[in-house]
């Protein structure tokens, strides 16, 4: 081989892989005669739902998002070959780029090769069999490619299947088996036992950089005999309010096929004596047959989570207490799970596209501080669940039908559902009204201000993972009077000395300060969660709070909401302190002055409400030149918070 063959054979300028399969997750970018090695300066294009793995030297190098990228590589283009003549022109150096897909699979079926047993308390030890469908995607590139598919080629949703089948199938039978539902009832039952598996097997899917995103059970059928004992009893229930007439049916057909055998009743093997008997006996038993009028149907009843009282299903309020009782979230179409969409303000079904408006209402009702402060229920815990992250510590709750599969905080997928307590309903809500795209769009326009910031992060955020939560916040009012004493001070100038020693003095005049200040402060917002420190709360906020609305779980659906962890009396201390500079702060401006050399104030709270509101925020986390950067989004205004990368090249050039 000569020197421009072995330099035109390591030229290779643009990698990238149109994807043109339905169930390809892995696949090795060719390297052959012609093109052999990756170079530096190589253009790396990666497609949406795609990410690439840069493997050098036998481990993972670095893993790229969507996006076109520039390979820099420890390899030069034209030297690497020079430099390696002792190696006879081969170099020791091996570079690979694995694409990897991470759409969502759908449409897996899964399904139970032999029966499940189940023990119900009615029929006793019952096969039953199970089949439906679910859908993954790959959430963590590199954990993928250590833990499942290596260095192969390719790799296709076929190599796995009968793996996460078994997995499903495992997942159903533990949790029928721990769900006791009677056989009669499995059918209703078929949405909470899907999101109990979901929740139970998704810990192992995380495990290999994989998200059960979706799981649903289309049928479970149960043996020939169960099946006949329910369409008899079916047929019983419906014949139930017409006993008597279907009683006088049968005696009259049996009398009818009597009187065709050969003799009549004679015949029949009846005598003359007997047969008179036995019209008397039949006559009476039919006289004192009546039809049953079928006592009209109940209404499904739904428990309160307020007082706990039974609420007919179509009620939007408790007729006990007046409490708001929660609408279904399921697509009146299709009957899949409806998420809220801030951009249309409304309930929305991803499958059929179904919009259902929301309107929420608005309520100027403050709850007592005093009457409360010690007080803490459970009323959450009907509609809701706590998950824990293992990566940051956050706990998060989520709506039962809603169980999240990463944390918002970190992006982790090691969430797993957290034995704690709900605690407290909110009772205002202020809804996300920016969507995604709004926040991708806001961020851009926020950081192309930033002069030092890479301009490849200005025009395309690096493989951004988005997540809505919804941040628990206590908010005060109060009314206060306060008094006051304190000592302010004037600056000014005097000329002193004279000839060479004439010169200006500037001094303080101090002046003494007293009296009463009476101020109501309104919605002093504090943060009750841990993972949001107050100080960047402050930073996001203004938030219409005021302006919120009744709580409503619709809002929940797709998003999460942090688990306060701030009681409603520790939070009055924390939004004492900050009155306290508010007050402060208004008693000075009543005065003309310089410096503050002391100011005493002893204030009393009084008419003291609050309100347990969660305020939409979103958490966008990425990487760039292998850091991690985050920043966050007011969900009501579209207000940023967050440190944006800076490039060393703009740094070092305006220097």
């Amino acid at each position: 081989m000569g020197l421009f063959d072995a330099i035109r054979k390591q030229l290779l300028k643009v990698i990238e892989w149109k994807d043109e399969s339905t169930n390809t997750l892995v696949y090795r970018y060719p390297i052959d005669e012609t093109r052999d090695e990756i170079m530096n300066g190589c253009q790396l294009i990666v497609h949406e739902s795609q990410v690439a793995i840069l493997v050098k030297e036998g481990q993972i190098g670095d893993v790229f998002g969507p996006g076109r990228h520039k390979l820099e590589t420890n390899n030069l283009p034209i030297l690497t070959k020079i430099a390696g003549w002792k190696y006879g022109f081969d170099s020791p150096f091996k570079a690979d780029v694995y694409f990897v897909n991470t759409k969502q699979f759908i449409d897996q079926p899964w399904g139970t090769t032999n029966p499940v047993m189940m023990n119900d308390a009615e029929f006793g030890p019952v096969r039953i069999r199970a089949f439906g469908k679910y859908a993954f995607r790959v959430v963590d590139a590199g954990l993928f490619m250590k833990e499942i598919f290596g260095t192969k080629k390719d790799y296709s949703t076929e190599s796995l299947t009968q793996y996460f089948k078994s997995m499903v199938v495992t997942g159903f039978s533990s949790t029928l088996s721990k769900a006791k539902i009677p056989v009669l009832e499995i059918a209703g039952k078929y949405y909470e036992l899907a999101e109990q598996i979901k929740l139970q097997i998704d810990v192992d899917f995380n495990e290999m950089g994989l998200a059960l995103t979706e799981l649903f059970i289309e049928n479970v059928s149960l043996p020939a005999e169960v099946e006949a004992v329910i369409d008899k009893r079916t047929s019983v229930g419906i014949m139930s309010d017409k006993m008597a007439s279907y009683a006088t049916y049968e005696a009259v057909g049996a009398m009818r096929d009597a009187a065709k055998n050969e003799g009549g009743f004679a015949g029949a093997g009846v005598g003359i004596g007997a047969g008179v008997q036995f019209g008397t006996m039949m006559g009476n038993a039919l006289n004192n047959v009546q039809d049953t009028p079928k006592a009209a149907p109940k209404a499904d009843g739904v428990t309160c989570s307020n007082c706990k009282a039974t609420v007919p299903a179509t009620s939007k309020f408790c007729p006990e207490c007046g409490n708001k009782m929660p609408t279904d979230k399921f697509c009146p179409e299709c009957g899949n799970n409806l998420k809220y969409s801030p951009d249309n303000e409304a309930l929305f079904c991803e499958y059929c596209k179904t919009v259902i408006s929301l309107k929420g209402e608005y309520s100027g009702e403050e709850l007592d501080f005093l009457s409360n402060a010690e007080k803490e229920t459970n009323n959450w815990a009907d509609e809701t669940v706590v998950v824990g992250c293992d990566n940051c510590g956050a706990k998060n709750v989520v709506s039962k039908k809603d169980i999240t599969s990463h944390c918002p905080f970190c992006g982790s997928a090691a969430v797993i559902k957290a034995n704690e307590l709900v605690g407290d309903k909110p009772n205002r809500v202020i809804p996300f009204k920016i969507g995604k795209e709004g926040v991708v769009k806001g961020y851009q326009n926020w950081i192309k201000k930033k002069f030092f910031a890479p301009s490849k992060v200005k025009k395309n955020i690096p493989n951004p993972i988005l997540n809505g939560v919804y941040i628990p916040t206590w908010t005060y009012d109060t009314d206060t009077v306060s008094a006051y004493n304190g000592r302010l001070g004037d600056r000014y100038t005097v000329t002193v000395g004279t000839g060479k020693n004439r010169h200006t003095e500037t001094r303080i005049r101090y002046f003494n300060i007293k009296g009463v200040h009476s101020t109501t402060l309104d919605d002093i917002l504090v943060c009750s969660g841990k993972k949001l420190e107050q100080n960047v709360l402050d930073k996001l906020s203004p938030y219409e709070t005021n302006a919120s609305y009744v709580y409503d779980e619709r809002y929940l659906a797709g998003f999460t909401a942090e688990h306060y962890d701030l009681s409603l009396k520790d939070g009055w201390e924390v939004a004492k302190k900050k009155a306290k500079k508010v007050i402060e702060k208004e008693i000075l401006s009543k005065y003309t002055y310089d410096i503050v050399d002391y100011l005493n104030v002893n204030t009393t709270f009084d008419e003291i409400t609050y309100k347990y509101v969660i305020l939409p925020v979103w958490i966008c986390n990425y990487s760039y030149n292998n850091k991690k950067y985050q920043f966050m989004v007011n969900g009501e205004t579209g207000k940023i918070v967050g440190k944006a990368p800076v490039s060393p090249i703009k740094v070092t050039a305006f220097v």
